[in-house]
């Protein structure tokens, strides 16, 4: 993985390494940047690591991702270490130590970063993948007011409830899923092995099939057919181009997701999950002494949605122009209006950042009661979708054998 860190300098790249801490009497495993394998083992041999095995990541800069529950835990080590007195290098080679490699070596270059005298926020638009503008822009703007420890908290709590979401939502659709595998897994093997055999053994017998044998024998002789196996390289190509372009990968996403959104259930769900993510953005930069129109600012950098970010512009454009907020939100239609209520409520009373962060736990509750929801509705669905696979089996199955019984 390269990153290139100043202009006219070669790139960074990640180097994973495995060594021994004679000064801990531990193991230690990382990762450092370094432009060079020599230039990260001199680093590494400068902190007194012995036994040293480094290697190179080869990946794509802009894929670099560090897991949700290692953020989590980053977020709440540093409001707990750099408020206690623990100075913000120390707290971020501590953090170092986690389990995730790649959150490892961000965290030593952050701390190597802020030793040359670059302040954190400046160090954290390195890694854009892993620290969106909003969150640099809340650090840098708490830099200048003294008020990082609280930032730092903030963004404790707000990764802790977005991880406990996104487990929420792996909980919600891992049952479906694997339902639904199994379900694909025994009608391909019906339809492959078991349906061709007694095609066979009722055609020997000179049996005139029912119509639903002749049409099931048309899809297996369709999924068994010469020109399948080009049809999946094709696709496997056409596939395999989109995900080696970010551009294009980006591109299939906001599709998938803008279709995805206009059915009746998953349209509520987004606008739940996008209110969510609005008022936690509001309520961040509002307590660090930012303004609504750089919220809205910083919700146009970090949304990749082409219609969310038509609305944004739209929103901020017509504030600027002296039109209150909440009323301008509820003309878009773009946001449920209860978070637009609140936000009302909360311009008019001085008190829109309490109103933002009871705005987003109401919208965090609601979307973890839908997907519940969603997963409650989804099993009957695929259990009907498997008694449907099962009856025609059976059906295929009884009714030659029923004319078969007849001819006798």
């Amino acid at each position: 993985m390269e990153l290139t860190l100043e202009s006219g300098k070669e790139p960074l790249i990640l180097f994973h390494f495995d060594a021994y801490d004679p000064s801990r009497h531990a193991a230690v495993h990382g990762g450092w940047w370094a432009r060079s394998s020599e230039q990260a083992h001199y680093w590494l041999e400068k902190q007194g690591y012995v036994d040293l095995q480094i290697r190179p990541v080869p990946a794509d800069p802009l894929g670099f991702k560090v897991k949700g529950s290692a953020m989590a835990v980053f977020y709440r080590q540093m409001a707990v270490m750099f408020p206690a007195g623990v100075p913000l290098t120390e707290a971020l080679r501590l953090a170092s130590y986690g389990e995730d490699r790649n959150l490892g070596s961000i965290c030593l270059h952050l701390c190597e970063q802020i030793r040359i005298g670059r302040p954190l926020s400046h160090a954290m638009r390195f890694f854009p993948s892993v620290f969106d503008p909003v969150v640099t822009g809340l650090v840098a703007a708490s830099e200048r007011s003294g008020r990082l420890a609280h930032t730092l908290a903030r963004l404790a709590d707000v990764e802790e409830r977005r991880y406990k979401l996104v487990r929420a939502v792996a909980a919600a659709v891992t049952y479906p899923a694997l339902l639904s595998i199994a379900t694909l897994a025994l009608a391909l093997l019906f339809l492959l092995y078991i349906f061709p055999i007694n095609q066979e053994l009722f055609a020997s017998l000179h049996l005139e099939l029912p119509a639903i044998n002749r049409w099931v024998g048309n899809l297996v002789a369709l999924l068994t057919s010469p020109l399948m196996p080009v049809a999946l390289l094709a696709l496997g190509g056409v596939v395999f181009a989109f995900w080696r372009s970010p551009e294009r990968k980006r591109h299939l996403k906001d599709k998938v997701s803008a279709t995805l959104s206009r059915l009746p259930p998953l349209e509520r769900l987004t606008a739940k999950a996008r209110a969510l993510r609005m008022l936690e953005i509001l309520g961040l930069l509002l307590e660090g002494g930012g303004t609504v129109d750089a919220a809205l600012k910083f919700m146009l950098e970090s949304t990749s949605d082409s219609k969310g970010r038509r609305v944004l512009t739209e929103v901020r454009n017509r504030i600027m122009h002296g039109e209150d907020f909440a009323k301008v939100l509820e003309s878009t239609g773009y946001f449920p209006p209860l978070v637009c209520s609140l936000l009302d409520v909360g311009h008019e009373t001085g008190r829109l950042v309490e109103m933002a962060r009871k705005g987003a736990e109401i919208c965090e509750e609601d979307v973890r009661i839908a997907l519940e929801t969603a997963s409650s509705l989804l099993e009957p669905i695929l259990l009907a979708g498997a008694g449907v696979i099962a009856g025609l089996a059976v059906i295929t199955s009884a009714l030659p054998m029923i004319t078969l019984l007849q001819r006798l």
